[in-house]
């Protein structure tokens, strides 16, 4: 397939990786970032091109990755879509749902590719779990999920947007099926949620300026015989490198014009999810998941 011309906005340590992971993968990368320093540095390490502008990344380029700060992505995705430019943005897509549907309508309008880093969806774990989840447990009990940070807080969005919305586009993925009830409590450096579908209790916990670093499952269910099943995953776990696989599939998407397991309509059900979160703890209640 033919080479892309792809622009990356941000080139923090991310935004780093997606200038790694895209060279590595043969195309031909242009960055910007307002730190010009910064840009400089990365452009000389992965001898990638550099941009005085956006506006000059989208005279040039044929698609984006959009690796910014989280309360940015809303208006530099909406100005790369009005650009003509598809688009890969990282989690969240923004952070109010009403913003996300907005972004979708006009991706679907300007019939471009829009899609959400949700990099998970590219572990073996995570891939194997989609595929199996539902054959391998015949009755679940509970889904007991953690994803525990060394590092601290973020300026840019709170605990929930940050890492709970990775565990929530996991359950996504290997559930299918909307929760009905969720239930809340968070704070700078911590949050503890459940969600109750028809049959399932799931409880996931996330946290910044932990000890360790975890992001892993448990699951207790019974198989066909009835005998309890439980099993542990690692949702790191993967032979392949989960980033460069999502790259990948965002150039494979924008190649055919087809669409990649994380297009934007699943970034949405993380970001509402979010809200809904947020609403539970503010009104100190359990609230009905309405997607």
């Amino acid at each position: 397939m033919k080479q892309l011309k792809i622009g990356i906005l941000g080139t923090g340590r991310w935004g780093r990786n997606h200038v790694r992971g895209l060279t590595t993968l043969g195309q031909e990368v242009y960055i910007y970032d307002k730190n010009s320093e910064q840009m400089e540095k990365v452009a000389q390490e992965f001898n990638c091109k550099t941009a005085s502008s956006i506006e000059e990344i989208f005279s040039i380029c044929d698609a984006v990755t959009v690796v910014t700060p989280s309360n940015t992505h809303y208006e530099i995705v909406k100005s790369c879509l009005n650009a003509g430019k598809h688009v890969l943005v990282e989690k969240p897509l923004a952070l109010n749902s009403k913003h996300v549907r907005e972004l979708l309508e006009l991706a679907m309008d300007r019939k471009l590719i829009l899609a959400t880093g949700h990099v998970f969806r590219f572990t073996d774990t995570v891939r194997e779990l989609e595929q199996m989840f539902r054959i391998r447990y015949k009755n679940i009990k509970y889904i007991s999920m953690r994803f525990l940070n060394t590092l601290g807080p973020r300026s840019d969005s709170n605990v929930l947007f940050n890492l709970a919305i990775h565990l929530f586009d996991i359950l996504d993925m290997i559930v299918h099926e909307d929760p009905e009830i969720i239930q809340c409590q968070y704070n700078e450096y911590f949050g503890s949620i459940i969600l109750k579908y028809k049959k399932i209790i799931a409880h996931l916990e996330v946290a910044c300026n932990h000890q360790h670093k975890f992001r892993d499952m448990y699951v207790l269910g019974t198989d066909e015989a009835g005998e309890h099943l439980g099993n542990y995953y690692n949702l790191t776990e993967s032979d392949r490198e989960p980033l460069l696989e999502e790259l990948r599939a965002f150039c494979y998407a924008v190649q055919t014009k087809t669409f990649p397991s994380n297009a934007a309509r699943i970034g949405y059900f993380g970001v509402k999810l979010c809200e809904l979160a947020q609403k539970s703890c503010e009104e100190n209640k359990a609230v009905e998941v309405e997607l």
